[in-house]
């Protein structure tokens, strides 16, 4: 539960599968050993171990089948390319393990015996060579390292650093040296205790014997506690050296000599959603701690509505907002975020916080905001972060692929300069928060330009060559998927360490976490 806790990456399906997957491992595993006990009478231990091989070889070809039927129905197989190109060294490393376990019979980086020798004297609990702990432990290691190197964006806890290495020396530490052999159950260790206690009572085994095992035993604890928590600040302190040299994003430039006259505004984009909904939704944002005391002035709540047959007097009164605009229905969200800051370039917030009616993930939304918005937040995504993309050819996992070449083109107009193999950070959800110092650090020309692609009937962004079967229309645009992803970029926030160490919207926070772990923050404020 410790390691579960101090995991800052955790998500729903992550955890959903993850049980699904130990579960079904620790069934199989028990179906195995079962059977390989019913066996044991008329087979040899290389019979058993012959068993344990084929189950193995089952199991990866299985696997193998399972998940390339489930990848071919739910990946993006034509942008695995960029798979290939990105991590080829790390797939290669993971294509020799896959082979060396199925030749092999057994994993070479987890530790998972199944004993194949009988032992009369504790039939229910099997033990395994120390040598083969000793080397599971060196391959799960180097695979660690290896990612860390291979994948600058990996953030792991000292408790986790932690857990590992007690673990592996608590399975060390109680080896039979006569046999090099370890128990698998710390609870067989106590029995071991109890009944060598027992054996010495009985024996009249000198108390000075016993002293003497005893004082081994505690200068043993005495050694090894303090080379595990050397070994874990190490390789704690390993980790977050190879994060350090992540290149910083690109100093923003900032409106310094904007003064605005309101303090928050919250910047709703809305169709012919619940109206209930919508207004526990206006509620629950606004009870986040960050707006209990906002320099005395409380959020003022803007409502764009794009429903042909709203009425603008009636949606004011009934959701107890500030104001309500009509749109015509064109852009999607993205279109309603580029109006109000085309439209209200010299009125825009100190803060300003772009949301769509239904808010996404908003359980998990408000402690976002809890944690992490501050005064000089400059731009804070309230949807998953962590994905980025390379800057000239950018896509993701969800089958989105910069065809219109926006990435590299916006890069350039908004940083005065050429991305080369830069990564840009994606922002996804189509919700965040911004400054106008930062909104309008960037000229307003590109929010015009990228507003005009959003609700044109014609142009670049409709280029049927590029769009070829994909869903155009004006109230849905193909390009409002490439604008949802784009923010980041846009704010002047591309920054990798908020790739690296922003945690999952479900975890929160992370240990030794930080204000700016997922934001970008203008300097001045406090």
């Amino acid at each position: 539960m410790g390691v579960l806790y101090n995991e800052y990456r955790l998500t729903v399906p992550g955890l959903v599968l993850g049980v699904t997957g130990v579960t079904s491992f620790g069934v199989s595993r028990a179906i195995l050993s079962d059977t390989l006990n019913i066996f044991s009478l008329s087979t040899t231990d290389l019979g058993r171990q012959n068993m344990l091989h084929s189950f193995v070889v089952t199991t990866f070809i299985l696997g193998t089948i399972i998940s390339g039927m489930l990848s071919y129905s739910i990946e993006h197989i034509p942008l695995t390319r960029h798979l290939f190109s990105a991590q080829s060294f790390l797939l290669c490393v993971n294509a020799f393990l896959f082979t060396g376990s199925v030749f092999s019979g057994s994993s070479l980086i987890q530790f998972s015996p199944i004993s194949f020798k009988e032992n009369s004297d504790l039939p229910w609990m099997p033990t395994v060579p120390a040598t083969e702990i000793i080397t599971s432990t060196a391959s799960t290691l180097f695979a660690i390292i290896l990612s860390l190197i291979m994948s600058p964006a990996v953030f792991i806890p000292f408790t986790q650093i932690a857990s590992f290495i007690v673990s592996v020396t608590a399975l060390l530490v109680y080896a039979q040296a006569d046999e090099l052999a370890v128990s698998t159950v710390l609870l067989q260790w106590w029995k071991d205790r109890w009944l060598q206690e027992e054996e010495e009572e009985e024996q009249g085994i000198f108390l000075e014997e016993r002293n003497r095992k005893q004082k081994t035993k505690t200068i043993m604890t005495l050694v090894l506690t303090p080379l595990i928590i050397t070994s874990t600040w190490l390789f704690s302190t390993t980790a977050k050296t190879i994060l350090n040299p992540i290149p910083p994003s690109i100093p923003a430039r900032l409106d310094n000599t904007y003064v605005p006259s309101t303090r928050f505004d919250i910047v709703v984009s809305m169709y012919q959603e619940d109206l209930i909904a919508v207004k526990h939704m206006l509620k629950t944002i606004k009870s986040a701690s960050p707006f209990h005391n906002l320099d005395q002035q409380p959020p003022r709540v803007i409502i764009y509505t794009k429903s042909p047959t709203a009425n603008t007097t009636i949606l004011k009164s009934l959701l107890e907002v500030d104001a309500v605009y009509k749109l015509d229905n064109l852009g999607r969200e993205g279109g309603t975020y580029l109006h109000h800051i085309v439209h209200n370039w010299g009125e825009l917030a100190r803060q300003t916080m772009f949301l769509q009616a239904t808010a996404h993930n908003l359980r998990e939304v408000v402690p976002r905001i809890n944690n992490f918005l501050v005064p000089n937040t400059g731009m804070l995504s309230l949807g998953f972060a962590g994905v980025t993309c390379d800057c000239n050819s950018c896509t993701d996992r969800w089958g989105w692929e910069d065809q219109f070449g926006i990435v590299p083109s916006l890069y350039s107009r908004v940083y005065n300069e050429t991305c080369t193999n830069q990564q840009i950070l994606l922002s996804y959800k189509g919700q965040f928060v911004a400054s106008a110092r930062r909104i309008r650090g960037v000229s307003k020309d590109v929010y015009e330009d990228l507003l005009e692609a959003l609700t044109s009937e014609e142009g670049w962004s409709h280029n049927k060559d590029i769009i070829g079967d994909g869903v155009d229309r004006l109230d849905a645009p193909y390009f409002g998927y490439t604008v949802e992803r784009i923010w980041s970029l846009l704010m002047q926030c591309s920054d990798t360490k908020v790739a690296a160490l922003c945690p999952s919207l479900l975890s929160e926070w992370r240990s030794d976490g930080r204000l700016d772990d997922c934001q970008c923050l203008d300097p001045g404020f406090e």
